[in-house]
Formats: structure tokens, sequence, C-alpha cells
């Protein structure tokens, strides 16, 4: 047996490993709706150039908010709450039941509050002097 450290993993594994484990999760679920994981993006654009954007992935009827992020300038204007607004619009049109990101309390965890995500979990001093924030919204 060979065990190996990498701070630069080879793509072909990291998809492999990935799908054993869904592979194994499957298994254990009695309805695989949505079994598959769906990458997606939404792009705010001015002029050609990214203003805003979100980056996340759906499976087993969730959506994951990976990262959200607005132009500086244009924070406090709506598109964030716009871009939320669509992806809960994708998330339903999708089947899926609940929205889930994290974020730091340097960043937006009020914001996200301020749109009905609810904490339900947060480590604290990581990084030192801050916490992380787990935010839940169920959709009806």
């Amino acid at each position: 047996m060979e065990i190996t450290i990498t701070k630069t993993p080879d793509a072909k594994d990291v998809e492999f490993l990935w799908s054993k484990l869904r592979e194994h999760g499957l298994g254990m679920l009695a309805n695989t709706e949505m079994e598959e994981k769906f990458l997606f993006a939404i792009i705010a654009r001015e002029g050609g150039e990214i203003i805003g954007g979100m980056l996340g992935e759906m499976y087993y009827r969730g959506l994951h908010i990976s990262l959200l992020w607005v132009s500086e300038n244009l924070r406090k204007t709506g598109l964030g709450t716009t871009m939320i607004g669509k992806a809960e619009d994708l998330a339903r049109e999708s089947s899926c039941t609940l929205i889930y990101l994290d974020t730091f309390s340097f960043q937006a965890p009020k914001f996200y509050e301020k749109l009905g995500f609810e904490v339900f979990g947060k480590i604290e001093n990581f990084p030192e002097n801050y916490t992380r924030y787990f935010l839940l919204k169920r959709l009806a």
C-alpha cells in the first residue's frame, strides 16, 4: 500500500473519489431523485464585464451556494438579493427543497438572515477572531 499527500490533486482522482462517495450515498437512499450533481452559475454582467456572480451545485434535492460575489461598488444595491432570488427560482424549478451555504462573520451572515436563511451551525475563532456560519433556507 502507498499513501500520498498532495496539494495539487489530479482532476481524475478527485472525480473518482466523488463518484465513489455518491455511489455509496445513492445506495443508502430510497428515492434517488436528483442523484447526480449539477453545477450552476448565475452571472451578472454590465458592458461585458462581470459585476457579480454565484457558483454552486445541486444534488439530493438541495442547492448549495459555493460562492456569491458582488462588485464592491454595487453592494447594497439589490444585486445580491436578485441573485439569491434567481437561485431560489432555479432550486424550485429543479425540485430542490432547500438552499444552504456558509459564510464568515466578516462577510455576509446578516445579509442571508434577512433573506430568510437560518444559522444551523458555526465554528467560532475560524479564522482566528472570526466565526464561520452555516446557513439553510427551506423552500415551501
